[in-house]
């Protein structure tokens, strides 16, 4: 089982954040999954949400915000101290040399399916080429248009279908001609006659059974054997410290 950092160690520390990414990189995993939206202005901003509400003291939505005042946002912290949103660039220059030395992976999740983010497949595909890191990069998006649009503009480009239910990722897979796809873990209800198939399979999980940062609530564990029975390959997880060894063991 190949374990994902979910927004990073997103259960300890702030999600999408350089201290969750920064956290994430301590421990022997696959690879890091990110959100990235568009400022007011057009740049690459690492955020989940379309709103800032939730994990920050701001209000309103991503979109409206300029990069200044983005970078005006606090994300608090549990000492009392505070973080700050990043931008792709950013998080790029703290992963970039894990990625090209050991082969780190990086899912960057579109997140333009609420928000239309025009542009925004041109701006992180050149990104990612300026920095020579397509090897190691995969995208995604619950938007099947973003996903096309990708393919247009790099028709060998890394990309994996994301969707709650996992036969519509393999219809929609098929149409894109990959063999990835990130459905939600407990549409899973039972083996599938997906193992063995070729498929790479990465789940991901909701949080009410894997909480974020902030959350009290307790941390469900899933055997990853009994997930590799029905097929799955990889799974994101907010914890990835509870599946795999620390780097410095």
């Amino acid at each position: 089982m190949k374990i994902w950092a979910h927004r990073g160690c997103s259960y300890d520390y702030p999600e999408n954040t350089l201290e969750s990414f920064r956290a994430a990189l301590d421990y022997e995993i696959t690879g890091i999954e990110l959100d990235i939206q568009l400022t007011k202005d057009g740049k690459m901003i690492v955020l989940h949400d379309e709103k800032v509400d939730r994990t920050t003291d701001g209000k309103g939505y991503l979109k409206d915000f300029t990069l200044d005042e983005v970078k005006q946002l606090k994300i608090m912290k549990k000492d009392g101290t505070y973080t700050r949103i990043p931008t792709l660039e950013e998080v790029l220059d703290l992963l970039e040399e894990p990625m090209k030395k050991r082969g780190l992976m990086l899912n960057i999740e579109l997140k333009n399916s609420e928000v239309d983010y025009p542009g925004m497949e041109r701006l992180v595909l050149d990104e990612i080429a300026r920095r020579g890191l397509e090897p190691w990069v995969i995208y995604s998006s619950f938007s099947f248009e973003s996903l096309k649009i990708l393919k247009k503009l790099k028709p060998d480009v890394h990309i994996a279908v994301l969707h709650s239910r996992w036969k519509e990722c393999i219809a929609r897979a098929i149409e894109l001609d990959t063999n990835e796809i990130h459905p939600y873990m407990h549409s899973f209800r039972r083996k599938t006659d997906l193992y063995g198939k070729g498929w790479i399979i990465r789940v991901y999980n909701v949080e009410r059974h894997e909480p974020l940062y902030g959350d009290k609530n307790a941390v469900q564990y899933y055997d990853p054997y009994e997930l590799e029975k029905m097929g799955i390959t990889d799974m994101f997880t907010n914890v990835p410290n509870r599946y795999v060894n620390s780097r410095y063991k």
